[in-house]
Formats: structure tokens, C-alpha cells, sequence
């Protein structure tokens, strides 16, 4: 184990959405018994799974497993507009914040190198996802989340193929962008729909 929790304090966090085009960024949070979650995460080689690796199936037999375990799960968003207005970090501080609330009491274990959560004690840990229960729990409850809102975004906006890529840069939705423009959940402040938005 990378860390020994501090009691009922320690909460692993994880984001989803970072590098999409459209849809919001979103900033997950598992709080609870770390033997629990590593019973239900287990990885059979050591470790814990890595939800981007699992099947949507299997991510929401997870979430269920951990909610029946007890842990609180929790999550925050910041939508594409929030994200263009604020930055990438102020709008992962801002879903983080509303993920946690108040946080000053708590000690973090976060995914990545970028400490986005002000909170009394925060430890990055790189890999966390696949290194501590907490963390693939958070990254889990926000992986599936974050997919549920694309796929009830697909259709509103049709032709676009959210329920697919769910907002990454993928050849259908570079074609479907030059087909259909810019939608209000695309990112304007992201490279390729900036460009889009300039010569649109």
C-alpha cells in the first residue's frame, strides 16, 4: 500500500474528461474502508484495476459493488463553458470543490502530479488509479458519470457520436464537427474547436 489512511478523513480523487473536446470535466471522490475497496478492485496480478481498462459493464458491476460496501461516493463537474472561462486546473479545482465540499479537515490521495484540491494534506500520486483502492474508485464513479451524461447529451445533440467517443478527438467527431459546426458543450478554448470556431 502507498499510503496508510488517517481515519475516517482520507478520500481518493480522480478525474475524468481532461483532454475531451466537449462535455465536462469531471472530478470524482471515494471515501470509505480502504480493505473494502481493495477487495472489490483487486487486480489478480497485484494492484488495483484500472477503470479505463474495465468494460462499461464491468465499471458499473464496480460502482455497485463499492456503494454496497459502504463507500461514499461523490462527484463534481465543470461544464465545457466553465472550462473555457476558468482553465483547465481552476475548472478541476472548481468540479473538485464541488465533488468534496468544504475539504480542509480531509487528507487527499489524488491521481496525477497536479495537486487542483485544496484540502488540509494532498499526496499526488502518479498512476494512482492503478496503485491505491481509493483512487480507482473515485476514477470509477467519475468514468461512469461522466459516460452517462454524453450518452444522454448524444441525443440532444444528434450526428455527433457523443454516446461513442464521448467527447474525445476522434476521426468521427473531427467529421461530424466539420459537418454540423460547433455545439455550446464543445470546448472553445481547446486547439482544434478554437480554430473551428475562428474560421466557422
Amino acid at each position: 500500500m502507498l499510503h496508510q489512511p488517517s481515519g475516517d478523513r482520507l478520500v481518493g480523487i480522480d478525474e475524468v474528461g481532461r483532454g475531451a473536446w466537449a462535455g465536462p470535466v469531471v472530478v470524482g471522490a471515494a471515501r470509505g474502508s480502504v480493505a473494502a475497496a481493495a477487495a472489490i478492485l483487486a487486480h489478480p496480478r497485484g494492484g488495483v484495476r484500472d477503470s479505463k481498462a474495465l468494460s462499461p459493464a464491468a465499471r458499473e458491476a464496480a460502482l455497485g459493488a463499492l456503494e454496497a460496501a459502504g463507500l461514499e461516493l461523490t462527484v463534481g463537474s465543470a461544464s465545457a463553458r466553465e472550462i473555457d472561462k476558468l482553465g483547465l486546473t481552476g475548472a478541476l479545482r472548481l468540479a473538485a470543490h464541488r465533488a468534496l465540499g468544504a475539504a480542509s479537515e480531509l487528507e487527499v490521495l489524488l491521481d496525477g502530479r497536479v495537486p487542483y484540491v485544496e484540502a488540509g494534506r494532498v499526496h499526488c500520486i502518479v498512476g494512482g488509479d492503478r496503485r491505491h483502492p481509493l483512487i480507482a474508485a473515485a476514477s470509477i464513479v467519475a468514468k461512469v458519470r461522466r459516460d452517462a451524461f454524453m450518452v444522454a447529451l448524444d441525443e440532444l445533440a444528434a450526428g455527433y457520436g457523443f454516446a461513442r467517443h464521448k467527447g474525445y478527438g476522434t476521426a468521427e467527431h473531427r467529421r461530424a464537427l466539420s459537418e454540423h459546426g460547433v455545439t455550446p458543450w464543445h470546448r472553445r478554448s481547446f486547439g482544434p474547436i478554437g480554430g473551428m470556431v475562428e474560421h466557422g
